[in-house]
């Protein structure tokens, strides 16, 4: 996660819970981003989110074991993916989810 991140939405979980938001995954993943510790997470949340990184890469998808076959999966049924995100215009061609 780049530091960035984590000064930006240092001190947004205590915000967030005055104001009445909460999300499951909010509180310790914020608490995460602070202490700079790692989290446990479900199978499926590991999924969506290399979902996000393979929807928003604009060059490169990383994985520290070596393992794409889920991205490759994803280009395959989704080959619009492959442009990344562009700003100003839908990246996904009509008709698309």
């Amino acid at each position: 996660m780049c530091p960035s991140i984590a000064i930006a939405y240092s001190g947004v979980e205590a915000d967030a819970h005055r104001m009445g938001f909460t999300h499951a995954y909010a509180g310790p993943y914020l608490q995460a981003l602070e202490n700079r510790s790692p989290i446990l997470i479900s199978k499926e949340h590991v999924q969506f989110q290399n979902s996000l990184q393979v929807g928003y890469a604009e060059r490169f998808v990383y994985s520290a074991a070596d393992k794409f076959e889920d991205a490759r999966k994803m280009l395959g049924e989704n080959p619009w993916l492959k442009r990344g995100p562009r700003y100003g215009q839908d990246k996904r061609p009509s008709g698309a989810p």
